[in-house]
């Protein structure tokens, strides 16, 4: 798409349902081009596990398309629903401490962990596969607000050092990419990487 486009993102999950028509025909009045939604609601789209409520944005992408508004379709995995941290506890993200962190914000959990992509791939799946070809829709946005918590968790960590271990092959390569003369970090084995709370110059 070669132009540019005016809007911002629009909650109708936050409204009365009657609102909609108004919402909408201020932003045409506003000459918005675009509204993003969806992207924090990951238990309006699926209430319980495996139960899911994908048709309560038609009417708002509906009447963006009457008014010429295109839609950013976000996927809501950036904030867990109660059910999957009831389900999957060992979900949580962990702090430096080994402390897991509360539900009840966003991006608390261990987004590498095998429940939650699972869970996580099913929604997206849903939702997509649900407005896909609806006429409004020009795009999608994958994250929101991603890495408000560095995540000290493990499995995190160990996941981390294979994909090094890919990427990098040996450590001595990884001690001249990374240039870890610095402060002594040379590495002699794989074992000998840090995680992240062990020095300043990784937070």
């Amino acid at each position: 798409m070669s132009r540019v486009l005016f809007g911002a993102a629009y909650y109708p999950e936050y409204h009365p349902a009657d609102l909609l028509k108004t919402d909408l025909d201020l932003m045409a009045e506003a000459r918005f081009s675009v509204i993003r939604v969806g992207e924090s609601v990951w238990s309006t789209w699926e209430p319980d596990d495996g139960h899911f409520n994908l048709d309560w944005l038609q009417p708002t992408l509906d009447g963006a398309h009457e008014r010429g508004i295109g839609v950013i379709l976000g996927t809501p995995t950036y904030a867990a629903p109660p059910w999957l941290a009831r389900l999957y506890p060992e979900i949580a993200g962990e702090a430096a401490t080994g402390q897991r962190m509360g539900w009840g914000a966003r991006q608390e959990m261990d987004f590498t962990h095998a429940a939650f992509r699972f869970h996580a791939e099913r929604i997206i799946r849903k939702v997509v596969e649900r407005y896909a070809d609806h006429p409004a829709v020009i795009g999608y946005q994958v994250d929101n607000e991603p890495g408000p918590h560095l995540l000290h968790n493990h499995g995190v960590f160990q996941r981390f050092v294979n994909r090094l271990r890919e990427q990098y092959g040996d450590v001595r390569r990884l001690n001249e990419e990374w240039g870890l003369v610095y402060w002594s970090h040379r590495l002699s084995d794989w074992a000998d990487l840090w995680t992240p709370d062990g020095s300043p110059t990784t937070t």
